[in-house]
């Protein structure tokens, strides 16, 4: 993907996960735009962010991000200091010409279950494609699903597909009793990983509580 990218062969933009989500939550909705924090300040907000590269080797930056609308809403204390007033960036919704769901139970007429952390982004791109097609772990018949339990309407989803081959995707990492304690990071990636932590750690007081990637409120 890097190469591809850095060699102009496809085009990128950067969009935070929360966004990113909201984005396609208002694409199924019928929301044309929202407004979000996330990004005030940023190449995201005033433009300029690489999206294509040169495809002749030098690296040449041939396509960047356009500036973002804002808009100031007074909101009461929506800043850390207090301030009655912020500045909002505009998002438009996202359409997909295709969403590709992962869903563990569906029926034949494409109403879909979800399970545990399946359920974060698969309901809302479901709902943002304008072809949807979802492979289920158990195909059933059609009136077969509790209504309650169903998170995505049959009527968002264009074909369903029983998977054959299911693979699950775990990184198990354990540390022993006397490997518990605190060691610096021996290579550069984990080192600028653990960079990333420290600063962050810096403006977090005791009792705050932060949202990791999923959300931007």
């Amino acid at each position: 993907f890097e190469e591809q990218f850095l060699n102009g062969k496809i085009e990128v933009e950067l969009v935070p996960m929360g966004t990113l989500a909201e984005r396609m939550r208002c694409a199924g909705a019928g929301i044309p735009a929202f407004f979000t924090r996330t990004g005030v300040g940023t190449l995201v907000h005033h433009g300029g962010m690489p999206q294509r590269y040169s495809a002749d080797g030098k690296r040449s930056v041939i396509q960047s991000s356009a500036p973002r609308e804002s808009r100031r809403f007074a909101i009461p204390d929506v800043t850390a200091n207090g301030e009655a007033e912020a500045e909002y960036l505009m998002e438009e919704a996202l359409h997909g010409d295709f969403a590709l769901v992962k869903a563990w139970k569906g029926d034949t007429e494409g109403n879909l279950v979800y399970r545990k952390t399946a359920r974060n982004h698969n309901p809302p791109v479901a709902t943002a494609g304008r072809i949807t097609i979802a492979e289920v772990e158990e195909l059933v018949p059609a009136g077969t699903l509790d209504p309650d339990l169903i998170h995505t309407p049959g009527i968002y989803v264009d074909r369903v597909v029983q998977g054959e081959r299911m693979g699950v995707i775990e990184r198990l990492t354990l540390a022993d009793d006397e490997e518990s304690s605190f060691s610096p990071a021996s290579n550069p990636a984990d080192r600028l990983r653990e960079r990333i932590v420290r600063r962050a750690a810096l403006e977090l007081k005791d009792g705050d509580y932060v949202n990791l990637g999923a959300d931007d409120h």
